[in-house]
């Protein structure tokens, strides 16, 4: 006997109020571990395995749809930036780190199969997109690594 899925034909629940389900609890997770703040070992696996599996969802996502791998890069290069970001606003190096390497990840999912499956039409615009965003991120990335100097600091500075 065939094992039953948690979605068919003849079920109540829909696949896209499963994909709903999903996504808000990959956000409800990370942003409770990311205002929980990296406390141990745990945390930090917790964060990584959590931050995984939302990007393998956002795969399954948009993988049966047209051009989605495209979509697949925007979405990842946008939750890299925003990890790199919430990292060094946090001093955390596990979210910067995983902002980092899912970045990696992107450029080199751009530079193999975006290249290979993706329309010309979308692969320009798909480029020109996440290039603009990791330029407009590199751009502020000086102004959210400097700390913020307090009042005792702030009198000692001199005036322009």
């Amino acid at each position: 006997m065939r094992p039953r899925a948690i979605v068919d034909h003849h079920s109540p629940v829909s696949r896209a109020s499963v994909e709903h389900l999903a996504a808000v609890a990959f956000a409800g997770t990370i942003t409770y571990l990311i205002r929980t703040g990296p406390q141990s070992h745990r945390w930090r696996t917790a964060f990584i395995v959590t931050w995984s599996v939302g990007l393998l969802w956002i795969f399954s996502v948009f993988v049966p749809i047209p051009q989605g791998q495209a979509g697949i890069s925007v979405m990842w290069a946008a939750l890299a930036a925003g990890a790199i970001v919430a990292g060094l606003r946090l001093a955390s190096s596990t979210i910067k780190t995983t902002g980092l390497v899912t970045l990696g990840l992107v450029v080199a999912k751009l530079l193999t199969v975006d290249l290979a499956e993706v329309d010309v039409f979308w692969r320009v615009g798909l480029f020109f997109v996440v290039g603009g965003g990791l330029m407009r991120l590199a751009y502020a990335l000086p102004k959210l690594g400097q700390p913020k100097l307090g009042p005792q600091h702030a009198a000692n500075e001199p005036r322009c």
